[in-house]
């Protein structure tokens, strides 16, 4: 992913000299690096030569790149080519290959990242961690990368030893006697920094596009004066310690609660489901990988069905 960052970055810098503004949504339309933003920069890419295209060739051209309103975002980038700075002519071919080189470049290294993401997806799947995929906003990257660094999930430390191990625990100092105030302190620096990276971006993803019961109390915690994302994390292992040892879903709050009744469970159970299909159809064969009685997913799935008479489609 690093390469992949670093060779956009090369091609934002070409594209500022061959047509200032493409790749800005706000002023061309169209989404940076999609399909046909990827096509258009390999041939012949330029802002004078965009400008000099016919409409109706340009709209076909993005509609077979699947391109919504064809039309109007076509006419929008010639009208920006139309008034975009033109690159120096003695240097056009030398800015055009270098750009195409570098195209290919970034779908290479995206085609071995997508291969690689769902190989460590079909590996998830096998272990109690495929469970943090439950969770709005916790993917198959930042749930693979906990299972690397945690390791056998029967093994798990208490929620205090990983927040220690993971060096999201500021320390604690006291002296002058029981009376005097403990004085806290900075992260520690000798913990596993790898854990520690993919913990506190868990809790950054939670805060962005979690349960509203999490987000919220991140937010609570930013409003006191504490360092929410830090607070979050640790609420993170807790809650991922829980998933993973009793190899349950994340619920809805009503679902789990212990006055929750029958109805409310299988309505918390189906809108869990929901949520793992939609990630995991993502994955090539996914659903019918997460739906194997032979993995954790697939055991719960058939378990709850049974237990509370729902039905939970394959199909999202």
């Amino acid at each position: 992913m690093r390469q992949q960052t670093a060779a956009s970055n090369r091609i934002h810098a070409l594209v500022d000299q061959l047509f200032p503004g493409f790749l800005e949504q706000s002023k061309s339309g169209l989404t940076p690096f999609c399909e046909a933003s990827m096509a258009l920069m390999k041939e012949r890419f330029s802002a004078p030569e965009i400008a000099h295209r016919r409409l109706r060739t340009l709209a076909a051209f993005l509609g077979r790149h699947r391109v919504r309103q064809p039309e109007e975002i076509a006419a929008g980038l010639i009208a920006l080519a139309s008034c975009a700075l033109p690159p120096p002519a003695h240097r056009l071919a030398a800015l055009q290959r270098t750009l195409a080189a570098s195209v290919d470049l970034r779908e290479c290294l995206s085609r071995n990242a997508d291969q690689l993401r769902q190989q460590a997806a079909i590996l998830l799947a096998s272990t109690p961690y495929a469970m943090l995929t439950s969770i709005p906003g916790i993917g198959f990257t930042l749930a693979t990368g906990m299972a690397a660094e945690l390791g056998d999930p029967s093994r798990l430390y208490s929620v205090d030893s990983l927040c220690c191990f993971a060096g999201i625990v500021p320390r604690t100092t006291q002296s002058g006697g029981p009376d005097q105030p403990a004085c806290q302190g900075h992260t520690p620096a000798r913990c596993n920094h790898i854990l520690k990276d993919w913990t506190v971006q868990s809790a950054q993803k939670i805060h962005l596009y979690g349960p509203s019961e999490l987000k919220e109390r991140i937010s609570r915690w930013n409003a006191n004066g504490q360092h929410g994302i830090y607070a979050g994390a640790r609420r993170y292992l807790r809650l991922l310690r829980t998933l993973v040892l009793n190899q349950i879903p994340y619920l809805d709050p009503r679902g789990r609660s212990s006055l929750a009744s029958d109805q409310d469970r299988a309505d918390a159970a189906l809108s869990a489901w929901q949520i793992l299909t939609r990630k995991w159809r993502t994955i090539p064969e996914g659903i019918a990988l997460i739906a194997k009685e032979t993995t954790p997913l697939g055991f719960w799935r058939r378990v709850v069905m049974e237990s509370r008479s729902v039905h939970l489609p394959l199909q999202p």
